[in-house]
């Protein structure tokens, strides 16, 4: 659980860093444009750049020193930018079907049919067999035998994330991760779920908030 809130504290102060940077680096960059145009309009036939002294304690500062600290900038934001936008959580889950409910609601025509109601809670734990929650959703048949499209969420111990996918019958389906609760709160990114033959399913979730 403190791993995931580390994470999360991570990225949210990256986040509003890049943001500060990029305000800084948006007023460096009017700041030139205006004194550019101020020596224009003084000297129209003079090209060269002269200094300027700011109230830094008599410090003086001349338009290319502003302009390469501008460009040293905006390459530093647009790193921090770079590294944030990568900053991807992996998780693996498992739900164990044969240890919880399953309800199957014919709905539809008689036998496996679309329309019909599939809904279930069942235990999940870890990579490491630990109970971590439960997974509680259903699905709707609409390719019998092959498809359907299903909802659920994983209620765990430091919050819930909300998943959805076109589920296969066999295979590896993908699915989106469209939000949570808890320290997932605001998360986004996908899953791959995978049906095993020990009535489990495989869930490897790539997230990010």
């Amino acid at each position: 659980m403190a791993s995931h809130q580390s994470w999360l504290i991570q990225t949210k102060v990256g986040t509003h860093l890049i943001v500060t940077c990029r305000y800084i680096e948006l007023c460096l960059l009017a700041c030139i444009m205006l004194n550019a145009d101020n020596m224009q309009r003084d000297r129209p036939n003079e090209t060269t750049w002269e200094p300027i002294t700011e109230h830094t304690g008599g410090e003086t500062m001349n338009l290319k020193q502003i302009a390469a600290s501008a460009g040293f900038l905006t390459v530093a934001v647009f790193a921090g930018s770079a590294h944030a936008e990568t900053a991807w959580k992996q998780m693996t889950v498992i739900e164990e079907s044969a240890r919880g409910t399953t309800t199957v609601i014919d709905l539809s025509k008689k036998g496996n049919s679309a329309g019909d109601l599939i809904v279930w809670h069942e235990p999940v734990v870890n990579e490491s067999g630990k109970r971590i929650g439960t997974s509680n959703g259903f699905c709707i048949t609409t390719l019998p035998g092959r498809l359907s499209e299903c909802r659920w969420t994983l209620s765990l111990t430091d919050g819930t994330i909300a998943l959805a996918s076109t589920e296969a019958t066999k295979g590896t389906s993908p699915a989106a991760i469209v939000g949570g609760t808890g320290i997932y709160v605001g998360v986004t990114g996908e899953a791959a779920v995978t049906p095993n033959a020990n009535k489990t399913w495989t869930v490897q979730m790539k997230m990010k908030n």
